[in-house]
């Protein structure tokens, strides 16, 4: 709800919850149905000043979430650089020992998206000549910060989003985190993405720090009148993830066709999985996934 205490002061609170059903990320194939559950993904309360920005207080986006998922290609339902959103919970298949191995996908393809949803104390700055600061403080110590822009040249999209995190305890081993995307379309359809980040690693994984790096080309255009169609390739590699020496290579095709007047989407999507491990040798992982989605 929101209560509008002047004509530029807000307080407000946001509740957002989950019910989710059989997700793709936590089934693999020993596990091909997981329960119905609920969560809590934002219960905050909010203070927002047209002139003096926004405080937020409660589970909610921190400062840097989404720092590394800036995409202009309206394909974002079935792909982006969070790869391993369609099949993160696949184990890859040990061919010497020829059985499942421990390692699934999700432990080697990681965006390093900030610190996502927590606990936390957030201020976001008002929107100046299409730049906003954020920062936010975490319930488990851990803080971080970025800075984002948006702006469009004639008939050019562009945005972007720069950030760095102290992740404390929440991500073990990770010391500091940086992150970052950008994204253009352009008037003729014609778009593009890419996103990076660098995580400087202690403790027990102290050796090579982690990297990863994404780009994506697309497509969009409204050739039928129900709403837009978008078509993307992408491609992304992310080092030293799990363990040192890792190189894992993912390459992904979207289709998403939209529904203004159902406020839908229809996807369709391909990724495929590689991971170069020394003295391992794991079977590639090849996913198609296809759906409708409707937010109300």
């Amino acid at each position: 709800g929101i209560v509008n205490i002047s004509e530029n002061f807000t307080v407000g609170s946001h509740i957002e919850l989950g019910l989710n059903s059989n997700l793709s990320s936590p089934v693999d194939q020993n596990n091909k149905n997981t329960d119905f559950d609920l969560t809590d993904r934002i219960i905050e309360m909010f203070l927002d000043d047209d002139r003096y920005g926004r405080l937020s207080i409660g589970q909610g986006h921190t400062a840097t979430d989404g720092s590394s998922e800036v995409d202009l290609s309206g394909t974002m339902m079935v792909g982006y650089s969070e790869v391993s959103l369609i099949a993160g919970g696949q184990f890859f298949f040990d061919k010497n020992a020829q059985v499942l191995s421990g390692t699934r996908v999700r432990n080697v393809f990681n965006n390093f998206d900030g610190l996502g949803r927590e606990d936390r104390v957030r201020y976001d700055t008002p929107i100046f000549h299409g730049f906003q600061l954020s920062g936010s403080i975490n319930n488990d110590d851990g803080g971080d910060a970025a800075i984002r822009y948006s702006g469009k040249f004639g008939e050019t999209l562009f945005a972007a989003a720069a950030a760095w995190a102290s992740p404390d305890d929440q991500i073990p081993d990770v010391d500091n985190q940086y992150n970052g995307s950008a994204a253009v379309l352009f008037d003729m359809g014609l778009n593009f993405a890419v996103a990076g980040g660098y995580r400087d690693l202690d403790g027990d994984r102290s050796g090579n720090d982690a990297t990863f790096a994404y780009g994506k080309v697309g497509y969009r255009r409204k050739f039928f009148s129900p709403g837009d169609t978008a078509f993307a390739v992408d491609f992304g590699r992310f080092n030293d993830i799990a363990q040192n020496d890792d190189e894992a290579d993912t390459i992904g095709v979207q289709l998403v066709q939209h529904i203004e007047p159902w406020a839908s989407e229809w996807y369709l999507g391909y990724r495929h999985y590689d991971l170069d491990r020394d003295n391992e040798n794991f079977d590639n992982i090849n996913v198609m996934m296809s759906g409708v989605r409707t937010k109300f």
